[in-house]
């Protein structure tokens, strides 16, 4: 009998993947500076972008760069790649799936036949999660509710982890 080697890869082709790894992310950012600075991030408007290597389950291999619409210490990013990589955090590996194909097998032909080691992937901190936060605010306030970015932010974590 052949042997077979069996592998598997977190690829995802939902429409709700980047929200996914927005709120991995978003989470550690949580747990690893904590919610005074992440607060003070999202009363700012700090959108950070982060990008990094991954292996076939979606972990952190390497943490390439950060790029942000203001100034960020680097001390921040560097607890935030901490987090990720001694909680052993797992990304999904995000593709759009094209109008007419019919499975996700071009895709993961070509990650397995490269022989690669890692795929490269960027997330966003907070990424789409806020998108809505201005609509909802308004209605929380109409119903006497004062509603925090933060406090958005964790529903929104909530909703998609």
């Amino acid at each position: 009998m052949p042997s077979s080697l069996y592998a598997q890869i977190n690829v995802s082709l939902d429409r709700d993947c980047m929200k996914y790894n927005s709120s991995i992310l978003s989470q550690s950012f949580i747990e690893s500076v904590g919610e005074d600075t992440v607060t003070m991030l999202l009363d700012n408007d700090i959108r950070i972008l982060i990008f990094i290597d991954v292996d076939s389950l979606g972990c952190v291999l390497k943490f390439r760069k950060m790029s942000s619409n203001k100034k960020i210490s680097e001390d921040l990013i560097n607890k935030v790649i901490k987090n990720l990589v001694e909680t052993n955090k797992h990304f999904f590996i995000c593709f759009e799936k094209l109008q007419g194909m019919k499975n996700c097998e071009a895709i993961t032909k070509d990650l397995f036949d490269t022989n690669k080691k890692s795929i490269f992937i960027n997330v966003a901190f907070p990424g789409e999660l806020m998108s809505s936060y201005n609509y909802e605010m308004q209605i929380e306030k109409k119903q006497g509710l004062n509603l925090s970015k933060y406090e958005y932010l964790q529903r929104r974590i909530k909703k998609y982890l």
